[in-house]
Parts: C-alpha cells; structure tokens; sequence
C-alpha cells in the first residue's frame, strides 16, 4: 500500500507540486546560523594589527548581537 501510495502521490503534477509547496512551508523555512565565513566579511576595525583573532572568535563575534572592542 506504501509503495503504490508514493507513486500515486507523483502521478498527479498539481497534486505533487502542492505537497512539495505543503512540505516545504511547513519543514524548510528555517536555516540555521552559519558563522564559518564569518572571517571573509567581519572586520574589526581599532584592532592592533599584531593581534591575530581565530576564525572561531570571529564567528562568535559575529553572531552576536553587539561586538565592542575596547
């Protein structure tokens, strides 16, 4: 029954591209955070240039709300 149902599914064009709608609205509208490039656009400008920050104090920098370097 689960076999002919999931061909059912897709016999229809309009049927099947209202489910994929349905499916996606309901499960794929969240992306999650991604900080891992965060070091190709955040700057920190006032910083010494001899001090060298890692990509991950990057990215936590740039998911926060407020950075102040001081």
């Amino acid at each position: 029954m689960q076999e002919r149902f999931s061909e059912w599914v897709w016999e229809n064009p309009e049927r099947a591209q209202k489910l994929v709608d349905e499916y996606n609205q309901t499960f794929n509208n969240i992306v999650l955070r991604d900080y891992s490039a965060a070091s190709d656009y955040l700057s920190l400008p006032g910083l010494a240039e001899t001090w060298i920050v890692s990509p991950s104090c990057l990215a936590g920098a740039s998911g926060s709300a407020v950075v102040v370097i001081r």
